[in-house]
């Protein structure tokens, strides 16, 4: 009896050891996968707004086809060379759903998924994988999504239709702001140094107004 309880007792153990391992990895794949993403495109970089490490571009080769296959991932044709289409949302589908995001529908469009996090806070799924709050409520921490307005309309949060915004994930979280990666940023895909107050993105250089919290922790 005693033997069964001790071989119980480890089986337990090593579950536990298994999870707490286990615990983060898709945060950890995202982080890695945009990391090598932005490095093969020349480390681009923009602080207080301006871009002061300039990389490659959507038309130059090979990230015509590169963009192409955010595109695709999609359902789209286009590429690169189809400058008139804004593929920021694709790109951040690309690599949460690359990274094992569950629960997490991608669109071309970064209004579709902020809505339906946003939906999930008013519904009172807090639990849920992706959960929307405003900007100002919440610390931002490596993997969550921030997003601003693209519009003269700077509050969108309760906005039900679509709408054209932006949103970046945080990759690197510091004492006094956030690294966050996005892509179709000045054409590429670039890194900005976004600054927090109390780990909040207060800062006026864009029209923020949601973060979307990544709850996922496998």
């Amino acid at each position: 009896m005693n033997t069964l309880i001790i071989s119980a007792s480890l089986v337990l153990v090593a579950l536990l050891i298994v999870m707490l391992r286990t615990r983060g990895k898709f945060k950890r794949n995202l982080i890695r996968l945009l990391d090598s993403e932005w490095n093969t495109w020349g480390r681009q970089l923009s602080e207080d707004g301006h871009l002061v490490i300039i990389g490659s571009r959507e038309t130059d080769e090979p990230f015509v086809k590169r963009v192409g296959e955010f595109w695709k991932s999609e359902g789209y044709s286009y590429d690169g060379n189809d400058t008139q289409e804004p593929w920021s949302a694709v790109f951040t589908s690309y690599f949460l759903k690359n990274a094992g995001a569950i629960d997490f529908e991608g669109s071309a469009s970064h209004s579709s998924y902020i809505r339906r996090a946003v939906q999930n806070r008013k519904k009172g799924m807090l639990e849920a994988n992706y959960v929307a709050y405003r900007h100002f409520e919440k610390q931002a921490e490596v993997g969550d999504l921030v997003c601003y307005s693209r519009m003269a309309k700077t509050d969108l949060y309760d906005e039900t239709s679509s709408y054209k915004s932006h949103c970046d994930i945080v990759v690197k979280k510091n004492s006094n702001n956030v690294e966050v990666v996005g892509g179709n940023v000045s054409n590429g895909v670039t890194k900005k140094i976004v600054s927090t107050t109390d780990g909040k993105i207060l800062d006026q250089s864009k029209r923020w107004f949601a973060i979307i919290k990544n709850n996922q922790t496998f």
